[in-house]
Parts: C-alpha cells; sequence; structure tokens
C-alpha cells in the first residue's frame, strides 16, 4: 500500500478543482501544491508519531476525525466551505508547536509560488483527509498510538519518494520538523542497499553463467541502476534552494505573476469594501445594526488576507493598490461615522467596527 498515491487519487479530479475553487487559485497551481504540501504533512506527521507523547497526540486527533467524508469527499469539501479548512487547521494547531504551521506554510508558498495563506488554508483543507484516512487504515486497532506509528514509518520510503526534491532540506530547519531530512537519506539508503544487492547479484550471474551472461547481465543491472537513481537521487538543480532559482526565472514570467497579483488584489480590494459599504448602508436600527455587526467580523478577515497579499507584491506595483485602498477607505470611514450616530447602534457596532478599523489602518504601515 502506498498512502499518498492513494490519498492524490482521491484529490484529483472534482476534489481538486473544488479546492482550487475555495483556494482561489488555478487548477494547476492546486495540484502542484497539493503534490507538494501532502507529503510534507505526512513527513510532519510521521515526525509527531516518533515520539511517545507525539504518538499520542496524534491518535487523539485521528480518533476525532470523520472517516466517513472520504466516501464523497467532494461533497464534504463542497458543503463545509472555509469551516472545512478551519476544522483542518484546528487538528493541526493540536498537533504541531506553536509557529510550526506558519513555518511550514511560508515555506511551502516559496517551494511553489503560492501566497502562505493559500498553502496554509490548502494545509487545513487537506488535514480532515488525512486524518479521516488514517483513522479508516487503522480503525481495527482502536486508533492505538503505536499502530499509527508502524503505519508512518512503513510509509517513510513512499513519502521521500513523493517529496519535491530540495522541499525536505527547506523544511529539515522548522522547529518540529527535523525529522524531514531524514526522508531523504533513507531513499538515499534505499538506493545504496538495492545497489548492494544487484552488484552481489551481477557478480554471481558472471561466475557462473555463460559466456553470453557475462556481458548482458551487467548491462542490465547497469540500466537498472541507472533507472534507480534517476527516480531517488536529488538533482542538482532541484536541491537547490528555491529562493536561488529566482534566478533563472525569465523577466516576462515574473511581470506576468506580478501583474496577476496586482489585479487579484485590487479586484478584492473592490469587492472587500463594496460589500462592507453594502453591509452598513442598510443600517438604520438596532435590529439591524445587530445583523451587520454579524458579517463584518468576515470582512476584517478578508482585509487581513488582502493586505499579506498586497505585502507580497514590489514595493512600485503596489503603490497604486495602496491608493485605491486609501481611497476607498476614506468612504467607508465617512459611512461607519455616519452608521454610528444612529441612536443605540454604537453599542451594537463598536467591538467589530474597532476590529475593522484596525485592519485598515495596517495598510497604512
Amino acid at each position: 500500500m502506498n498512502i499518498v498515491d492513494l490519498l492524490l487519487k482521491l484529490l484529483s479530479g472534482g476534489v481538486g478543482r473544488q479546492l482550487a475553487g475555495m483556494l482561489n487559485i488555478g487548477e494547476d497551481k492546486a495540484e502542484s501544491g497539493i503534490k507538494a504540501a501532502l507529503p510534507a504533512l505526512l513527513a510532519a506527521l510521521t515526525g509527531v508519531a516518533s515520539t511517545r507523547e507525539g504518538s499520542e497526540r496524534l491518535a487523539s486527533a485521528v480518533e476525532g476525525a470523520d472517516d466517513a467524508i472520504l466516501g464523497n469527499l467532494g461533497s464534504a469539501v463542497s458543503n463545509q466551505g472555509s469551516g472545512f479548512v478551519d476544522k483542518g487547521s484546528s487538528m493541526l494547531g493540536s498537533l504541531f508547536p506553536e509557529g510550526t504551521l506558519g513555518s511550514l506554510s511560508s515555506i511551502l508558498g516559496k517551494f511553489t509560488g503560492l501566497h502562505s495563506g493559500s498553502t496554509a488554508s490548502l494545509l487545513g483543507a487537506l488535514a480532515p483527509i488525512v486524518l479521516g484516512f488514517l483513522k479508516r487504515e487503522t480503525k481495527s486497532t482502536g486508533f492505538d498510538p503505536s499502530s499509527l506509528t508502524r503505519l508512518l514509518e512503513g510509509q517513510k520510503e513512499n513519502i521521500a519518494r513523493a517529496l519535491p526534491g530540495g522541499l525536505g532540506s527547506m523544511l529539515s530547519g522548522v522547529p518540529g520538523l527535523g525529522s524531514l531530512a531524514s526522508f531523504t537519506q533513507g531513499a538515499r539508503g534505499a538506493v545504496a542497499s538495492t545497489a548492494n544487492r544487484a552488484s552481489a547479484t551481477a557478480k554471481s550471474a558472471v561466475s557462473q553463467g555463460t559466456s553470453t551472461a557475462k556481458w548482458v547481465v551487467p548491462l542490465i543491472i547497469v540500466l537498472g541502476l541507472g533507472l534507480l537513481a534517476w527516480t531517488f537521487w536529488p538533482r542538482k538543480s532541484e536541491s537547490e534552494p528555491i529562493a536561488n532559482r529566482a534566478t533563472t526565472v525569465t523577466a516576462g514570467r515574473f511581470s506576468e505573476e506580478i501583474a496577476q497579483q496586482v489585479a487579484t488584489a485590487t479586484s478584492s480590494a473592490k469587492n472587500i469594501f463594496a460589500d462592507a459599504t453594502a453591509s452598513l448602508a442598510d443600517v438604520t436600527d438596532r435590529e439591524s445594526a445587530t445583523e451587520a455587526a454579524a458579517k463584518l467580523p468576515a470582512l476584517t478577515d478578508r482585509l487581513d488576507r488582502l493586505k499579506e497579499l498586497v505585502d507580497t507584491i514590489p514595493e512600485p506595483q503596489r503603490e497604486p493598490i495602496l491608493a485605491s485602498v486609501a481611497k476607498l477607505r476614506g468612504t467607508l470611514l465617512a459611512l461607519i461615522d455616519k452608521v454610528m450616530d444612529v441612536p443605540g447602534v454604537a453599542g451594537i457596532l463598536e467591538p467589530q467596527v474597532a476590529r475593522l478599523k484596525s485592519a485598515l489602518d495596517a495598510f497604512d504601515e
């Protein structure tokens, strides 16, 4: 059994498209993100399971997971939406040390070219699926910690094979994920072990076989070793840090990616401020204020994500976006002041309005 292949199969097709839509990224970006994030997450969980305390935490999380979603994963993702991601993020938060998930998301973002917010959401979406899968596979043992450890340890070679070249070494410096470095070493060990066995077989065949075998068998062995080395051994270009690869990116592609980020940020800003204006414009009394207050937290979260996106854009291209946000902000603040003067409304809206204003102020920092 190869759990990486099985999980990738579950995540292919319609499920992959739904995740791409939920994360607001292209399907090709989602696919490459999944192929990097899934083995990285499995490797990290294997590291958690390598200690007694960690294996107990993992067993508890697996026991609380819902393996029924695997029967109709597409429906689960579409029906729960952002709640699916939030649930998974909470699961992962209980397993890893503080700061680990943020570092993991950041490095995956650099590796895949996705924004760290998108990779964080992707990890959150993968968590219920992976933990549900582990629950299904270990149900007969009652989620015994040692069974989980044995299952994951037995999959190390498959996980190492699935980790994109260079990613394991990048993640090995993250606190709580140091065991990732051993995965690529384990893959190399598998190649060396296979090479030794193949060499012994060749010697035996040559000493015992006919004159034809003396050159045919070694040739087959050499070809086989070449294939193994190609499969397992990290290529030089793959083992280089992703940051160094930036030098090989063409100016045209770089400009295209920046233009896409600018377009996304500009569109998001207009939509956020339009929704905020629509939510507050209808406030005329306490009842409508209560309805508006319920909508403001989501708008504040969207502003926070927009700020994260804007910060990734180079300063020259960032300035027009900030100018647009400043103009929209002025209009929204004027509306807020007007709404807060409505009798009985200020006490209801004040907590959420304060958070919203704080998110707006962040664009001036």
